[in-house]
């Protein structure tokens, strides 16, 4: 069975061409996202967007600005 967008609800909100902000609740539901694709440990951006992610969701006030284009 493929990856569905309903399975990532703020992983397939992400504007490639605009900015996407997310606070920290956000990111920790995007972490878990990013922990769902299959053999993310072996993609080097899955890996780092994880990181970023963990970061953020230990930090509440704060927030990742992933920005378009």
């Amino acid at each position: 069975m493929g990856l569905r967008h309903a399975d990532f609800p703020v992983l397939s909100r992400i504007d490639p061409y605009g900015d996407t902000v997310l606070d920290s609740r956000q990111c920790a539901t995007a972490r878990a996202e990013v922990q769902e694709i299959p053999d993310w440990r072996n993609n080097p951006q899955s890996v780092r967007l994880e990181a970023l992610l963990s970061k953020c969701t230990e930090a509440p006030g704060t927030y990742v600005c992933i920005a378009g284009d």
